[in-house]
C-alpha cells in the first residue's frame, strides 16, 4: 500500500501468549485513518494497561498509554513527526496486567 504524503501502516496482528493467556475479547489493531495512524484496543474488563512501539532492534521508541482502563474501545494515535519515526517496521505491544500481551507489526512508509 503506498499513500504519497501520509504515513501508511501494513499490519499483521499476532497474540503472544503469557502465562494466564489473554482474554478471549481482547481486541489490539492498528488503523490507518489517513493522516492520523492509531492503534486501537477493545478491553472486556477493567485492567492495567501499558501501550509501547518498538524498533527492530528492541528499543522502544514510544510509550503512548501506561495506566489503568476500564472496559471499553481505546485509540492512541501514533505520531510519527513526534516519536521522530523513520520510515520502517515497527512493533506495538498492548500489555495488561501481569498476564498478557498483544503484538501488532506497523510498516511505516513515508
Amino acid at each position: 500500500v503506498y499513500r504519497p504524503n501520509k504515513v501508511v501502516l501494513i499490519v499483521k496482528a499476532a497474540s503472544v501468549g503469557v502465562e494466564g493467556g489473554a482474554p478471549s475479547a481482547l481486541r489490539f489493531a492498528v488503523r490507518d485513518n489517513g493522516a492520523h495512524p492509531s492503534l486501537a484496543l477493545d478491553l472486556p474488563m477493567a485492567t492495567h494497561a501499558k501501550v509501547d512501539l518498538f524498533d527492530l532492534n528492541g528499543r522502544r521508541v514510544a510509550l503512548l498509554h501506561d495506566g489503568a482502563l476500564d472496559a471499553g474501545r481505546y485509540v492512541f494515535a501514533i505520531d510519527a513527526a513526534q516519536h521522530a519515526l523513520s520510515p520502517g517496521v515497527y512493533f506495538a505491544r498492548a500489555s495488561l496486567g501481569t498476564a498478557s500481551a498483544r503484538v501488532a507489526r506497523v510498516v511505516i512508509l513515508r
